[in-house]
């Protein structure tokens, strides 16, 4: 999976828990699980689904593990995708 530019990976599953990184670029990454939390909407997309999942920094090569993605943010084409387990 992907998670497009000027996504929030966060420490938690909802928009008040602490950013650990803003992407500046599409980024690659793996999916663990997901969850339903806060909906939140921007523009035409909104979605009250969270991943968990591990993202590559690729411009340090690290590996920015057990963070969470917003739906709208990750290019999985639906949400939740299938085939990805709850949390």
């Amino acid at each position: 999976m992907t998670v497009q530019p000027n996504s929030n990976l966060r420490e938690a599953p909802n928009t008040s828990s602490r950013i650990v990184r803003t992407t500046i670029r599409e980024l690659e990454g793996g999916i663990e699980c997901y969850t339903r939390g806060q909906y939140v909407k921007v523009g035409n997309h909104g979605t009250n689904v969270r991943y968990l999942g591990t993202v590559l920094e690729t411009g340090i090569g690290q590996f920015l593990n057990d963070v969470w993605m917003w739906g709208g943010n990750v290019n999985v084409g639906a949400d939740p995708a299938p085939g990805i387990p709850v949390c």
